[in-house]
């Protein structure tokens, strides 16, 4: 999985803004990379108690 220029220059300014880190495009992307991979990881979690509970998806909050 590789992110978008742009989404790691968007990473960057969050990161910058929010937790004063200044890290370069390498580490953005491995920073949200690890993101998406993390995230991914938990639906897949999830869709699969969903299916083994009966349901068919589970309703947003």
């Amino acid at each position: 999985m590789t992110l978008s220029p742009a989404l790691i220059g968007e990473l960057q300014v969050i990161l910058r803004e929010e937790y004063g880190a200044e890290v370069d495009s390498t580490e953005a992307a491995e920073i949200g990379t690890n993101l998406v991979r993390y995230f991914d990881f938990i639906a897949r979690i999830d869709h699969r108690a969903c299916q083994e509970s009966g349901q068919a998806e589970r309703a947003p909050p």
